[in-house]
């Protein structure tokens, strides 16, 4: 185990995460189904708590009861220098849990596994696809694959907050930064014209916002901490693609800021404007490597062999990103895509490869965890009995 990692006690049972949110979190970044209702509105669990909890209290309860040290690590991942851990002995064979579906979300496994970084780190990876009503943390937990990647950080935290008893932690994360935005047509520039406004969540005001199911409480949330009525937005569900948006039946549409606006530049508007949650709410790491704390000693070497080829097809991603684009244009099978749309997803998303923190890729700080967890705490995702 690596110095310095502290040792999980067991969580009170009491601590626990409330089953609807669960559910939402848990599903981050997966397509919903289509619907023009009205979510069941603003006021829930999340607008009472937000009446105690203020960010600070939240933030300073958290870090005295659930700290994120029990639950990740960056004691597994390579520093800046990339030395190479020790080689295997033979070859390991792993299953690794996706987040979704075989498509260029899973690049940084695609070019690993094509430029052959697993097999130089001795292990024979065989990637599990997800997709709707596929949990890659429950799949973990039930031992049937080594590693899982959820797509939200918040996930990880839910899990280890619940009283299923499981005891995971995140040792990598390739989205250091959330991608979660919201997304609106500017309509004073032509649709085939770049625009330069800036929006903010002051704007939703009287408008209509679309979510994927489950996560109304994200639009909730955001309106909450700035002081918006409850009524003043009415949220609709929307499925994965930005249709209802580019349509007019949405004033804005919550996505990834990866993914929904190529699909909009693809259906001719190039006028698109966005926000980033993390700007105005919360930030989330994404797309993480989870594994069990059991396989942190009993499997310690095997982990660090993993994210070192993990690290290499990261950056031949932002050092090389034409290569890994035709690498991954091929090999996601799922979905249709030529080089040139995975290398502008490869743009979208090159500021959260690299994030904002000074770190090398996939590291992550405790802070940021501590403050996601808070952020849960204060709209009534999760409950600590110990907090008063």
């Amino acid at each position: 185990m690596p110095s310095g990692y502290p040792v999980r006690p067991r969580l009170p049972r009491p601590i626990r995460l409330l089953a609807a949110g669960l559910l939402a979190l848990v599903l981050a970044g997966c397509g919903g189904s289509e619907s023009g209702t009205p979510s069941s509105g603003a006021t829930n669990a999340a607008s009472a708590k937000a009446t105690v909890w203020t960010p600070e209290k939240a933030l300073a309860c958290i870090e005295a009861n659930f700290p994120a040290g029990l639950y990740f690590t960056n004691g597994f991942l390579p520093g800046p220098d990339l030395v190479p851990p020790p080689p295997a002995a033979s070859v390991e064979k792993i299953r690794v849990g996706m987040p979704w579906i075989f498509n260029d979300e899973i690049a940084p496994w695609f070019v690993a596994d094509e430029m052959g970084y697993f097999r130089e780190a001795g292990l024979e990876v065989t990637l599990v696809p997800g997709g709707p009503g596929i949990d890659p943390l429950q799949l973990l937990v039930s031992g049937r694959i080594d590693i899982a990647v959820p797509a939200p950080g918040s996930a990880v935290v839910s899990l280890n907050a619940s009283r299923t008893g499981a005891d995971v932690v995140a040792v990598g994360a390739v989205l250091k930064n959330g991608p979660t935005a919201f997304i609106a047509l500017d309509k004073d520039t032509p649709k085939s014209a770049r625009s330069s406004r800036r929006i903010t969540p002051r704007d939703f005001a009287g408008k209509v916002v679309g979510v994927q199911a489950g996560y109304e409480f994200y639009v909730e949330a955001l309106m909450q901490r700035h002081g918006m009525a409850p009524g003043s937005v009415e949220i609709r569900r929307a499925g994965f693609t930005p249709d209802p948006l580019t349509a007019g039946v949405l004033d804005f549409y919550m996505g990834w800021i990866m993914n929904q606006p190529r699909m909009i530049e693809q259906a001719g508007f190039t006028n698109w404007v966005s926000f980033a949650m993390r700007d105005f709410a919360w930030d989330e790491y994404s797309d993480l490597s989870v594994v069990r704390r059991s396989d942190l000693d009993a499997r310690g070497p095997m982990i660090r062999r993993y994210l070192f080829a993990l690290r290499r097809a990261v950056d031949l991603m932002l050092s090389d990103p034409a290569q890994a684009a035709r690498i991954t244009a091929k090999r996601a099978t799922d979905e249709t895509l030529s080089a040139e749309e995975v290398l502008q997803r490869f743009q979208l998303q090159r500021s959260l490869l690299v994030g904002d923190d000074g770190l090398p890729p996939l590291h992550m700080k405790a802070d940021s965890w501590n403050r996601l967890a808070a952020a849960l705490l204060q709209f009534g995702r999760l409950q600590v009995p110990a907090c008063p």
